[in-house]
């Protein structure tokens, strides 16, 4: 999202007779275009909600947790950056980054993790919370060269993992994938050491976007998709199984099939974790049931209902499994090898 969209958004009236949404956004930076993206996201994602944001004291991490704790909010984003460990382990603190002080930066950044896990165990009122990990570099605390891995940088990410499995426990908080961030917003991309120094807010433009359309997606999480139809033939199996019958299809490292392997594995997962699987494909019905009756098949047929295999449009198919399911269409997601599907 640019800066002109979130402001844009921003501008239009609440729809009327639209619910309070207040959000608490917990940092210790100066959240400037942080919190215009956010509530812009907030906006655009439901407008029969209205909006409002309120942040903290500038500098002051453990008095916003502790505020936000107390807060009578609907949601919370927690956004972290290494400065909220240690002030030193940011850019406008003049600490020292001598090499004796690592040892009592890594002691203040774990008494930190502790007061923040201390902070949302005790919520009298367990509001959703999104919460960010670190997201820029750090200083060059301990003149390694930046290829080099350190026993300090190693040291304080520990920390910062052991303190995000230990708040993953907790259901109303949901914690940023690191990993999804590093595809959205690259690391080098990220820091914006001129408006830190100028204003105290350190993002670049499209990380604080980026940032804010992933605490908004867990603060007003989309509905999930209930189901998943897929084909068969060089999709679940390679090979056409009319032309190389049951014995020539294949999902192995072997036969050079082994991501359907991965895929098979991937629907099991999916249906013990409770989403509904059917299968939509062009084939002999006889053929197919015998497939499914190879020992070495990963995907059970068991978690597959209805199984629509004939040689009838899968429109039809993909329609009377919709009707089955009762599910509306935008619930669910169809998988197929030909694009024309």
């Amino acid at each position: 999202m640019k800066l002109i969209e979130a402001l844009e958004i921003l501008k239009q009236a609440p729809t009327e007779g639209a619910i309070p949404f207040e959000v608490y956004m917990v940092s210790s930076f100066t959240p400037l275009h942080l919190q215009t993206f956010l509530a812009a996201e907030l906006r655009k994602r439901n407008p029969n909600r209205s909006v409002s944001l309120s942040s903290g004291l500038y500098g002051d991490i453990r008095g916003n947790l502790t505020r936000m704790a107390q807060s009578k909010s609907d949601g919370a984003a927690i956004v972290l950056e290494w400065s909220d460990f240690d002030p030193r382990l940011g850019l406008r603190s003049l600490g020292s980054w001598d090499p004796e002080v690592t040892e009592d930066l890594l002691n203040n950044a774990r008494q930190f993790a502790t007061f923040l896990c201390a902070v949302l165990r005790s919520m009298p009122v367990k509001f959703p919370v999104s919460l960010s990990s670190p997201t820029l570099p750090l200083p060059p605390v301990t003149h390694y060269p930046s290829w080099h891995s350190n026993k300090f940088d190693l040291s304080l990410k520990q920390c910062v993992a052991s303190m995000l499995v230990s708040i993953s426990e907790l259901q109303n908080v949901h914690i940023i994938s690191s990993d999804r961030l590093d595809i959205s917003s690259p690391f080098n991309r990220r820091l914006d050491p001129k408006s830190e120094y100028a204003s105290g807010f350190p993002y670049q433009i499209p990380h604080a976007s980026e940032m804010a359309h992933l605490h908004a997606n867990q603060l007003l999480p989309l509905n999930p998709k209930k189901g998943l139809i897929t084909d068969l033939d060089d999709t679940v199996w390679l090979g056409i199984l009319g032309e190389l019958g049951v014995d020539g299809i294949s999902w192995d490292l072997e036969h050079g099939a082994q991501g359907h392997g991965s895929y098979q594995r991937f629907l099991q997962s999916l249906s013990r974790t409770g989403v509904l699987l059917a299968v939509a494909s062009k084939n002999n019905p006889q053929l197919v049931d015998e497939a499914f009756r190879r020992t070495d098949l990963l995907l059970s047929r068991n978690h597959l209902y209805p199984m629509e295999a004939h040689w009838g449009p899968k429109s039809e198919s993909v329609a009377r499994i919709l009707k089955t399911w009762n599910v509306a269409a935008d619930s669910i997601v169809f998988i197929d090898d030909s694009p024309m599907e």
